[in-house]
């Protein structure tokens, strides 16, 4: 039987969901639906911005990744 969408469902989703997976790739360890999570979404606000919040976060964390990496060379890098 899947779970009910509680606080602390919504929160690791969404903590899974910052890490890069899928909608659906985050769900599946919670045991819940990912297309439950759209309409849960539109019934509650505060809710509702979370996700898009921890996809973007999914999204930059490559480039935080290649800056992180270039700082300690940046001032040994050729000129052209």
């Amino acid at each position: 039987m899947p779970r009910v969408l509680t606080d602390e469902v919504k929160e690791n989703f969404c903590m899974l969901l910052s890490v890069g997976p899928s909608r659906r790739q985050a769900a599946a360890p919670l045991d819940i639906d990912h297309s439950t999570v759209s309409p849960a979404a539109g019934r509650d606000q505060a809710f509702a911005a979370l996700p898009k919040r921890a996809e973007a976060m999914a999204a930059s964390a490559p480039m935080l990744c290649l800056i992180a990496a270039a700082a300690p060379h940046a001032g040994s890098a050729p000129t052209l």
